[in-house]
């Protein structure tokens, strides 16, 4: 199995058709960001859209179940996915996947708890709530620690897991990679704010999902079937590689790091994190929210 895994490394420079998807799928995002930009811009102008602001980062409060719970899904998923947690699970094992079904309770809790306090406050923002509820320092002190947080733990890893994937397949070098994921991303989430984002995500939850089970079939074409697998990790003596939950003395992961460590986290991150929070925030209603994690919980 080693000579096929390592045959799969001459197949890694785009071709035509590579390109071709790619310019068709970029192209498609920037279609309906222009079109959610002047959707929300005439429904500014007929009045249908009572405030600009809330049109712009909220979508109008107007995006439909499907849309929320595939955006949710999407806005969790990046290229740290493709790259590290393949990667980890690759050499780790099946216990990895904690951190997908592990979010599970965490999305339902944001739809059937969080949801309603935020929806039936008229919140354009998560930290908003902390300024209803108590005063703007605390609003401030969330925003100012949530901006960190996403410079140096989420963005800076996802450019750097992105700028791992274009440099291997394209030859750019790193820095004009991260340009054209900043450049690319900031295009369609300027001209149409929210709404563009959460539709634009939409496509690329089909996107994640169909090229996810794509390259499964791949991989399972080139390393045999699961039974080959159970083999060869056996082989290796790692026999907990298909286990989820490992034991207590388990230097990685052992099953107490998941049931307490990750759910004193997680929580926030399901229910605070204003990238998670505002896609949910800008539902026609709260039960289409609601629907709406329900549809994320499901692609987890």
């Amino acid at each position: 199995m080693d000579s096929e895994l390592n045959s799969l490394e001459d197949s890694t420079v785009f071709g035509w058709f590579d390109w071709v998807s790619i310019i068709l799928y970029f192209l498609s995002l920037c279609i309906i960001a222009i079109k959610v930009a002047r959707n929300q811009e005439e429904h500014v102008k007929s009045g249908r859209s009572k405030h600009e602001t809330e049109a712009y980062f909220l979508a109008e409060k107007s995006v439909p179940w499907w849309a929320v719970g595939a955006s949710l899904f999407a806005s969790n998923i990046g290229t740290e996915h493709f790259i590290g947690l393949a990667g980890n699970s690759a050499r780790e094992g099946i216990s990895v996947g904690f951190f997908e079904i592990g979010a599970i309770p965490c999305v339902l809790f944001l739809g059937f708890f969080f949801l309603p306090v935020y929806m039936n406050s008229n919140l354009m923002t998560s930290p908003d709530y902390l300024c209803k509820r108590y005063n703007k320092a605390c609003r401030s002190i969330l925003v100012c620690l949530s901006l960190l947080l996403y410079v140096f733990t989420k963005v800076s890893v996802t450019l750097y897991a992105g700028q791992l994937i274009m440099s291997e397949l394209s030859n750019f070098n790193g820095l004009l990679s991260i340009l054209i994921l900043v450049v690319g991303t900031a295009v369609y989430t300027v001209m149409g704010g929210l709404g563009a984002v959460v539709y634009t995500e939409a496509l690329q939850t089909i996107v994640l999902i169909v090229g996810g089970f794509v390259v499964l079939g791949f991989a399972l074409k080139n390393t045999g079937n699961i039974d080959e697998l159970r083999n060869y990790f056996k082989d290796q003596n790692n026999r907990q590689y298909f286990h989820l939950f490992r034991p207590i003395d388990d230097h990685d992961y052992p099953w107490t790091g998941f049931v307490f460590g990750f759910y004193s986290v997680a929580p926030w991150y399901w229910g605070i994190d204003q990238v998670i929070v505002q896609r949910a925030m800008a539902a026609k209603d709260i039960l289409h929210g609601q629907y709406g994690t329900v549809v994320a919980a499901f692609l987890k």
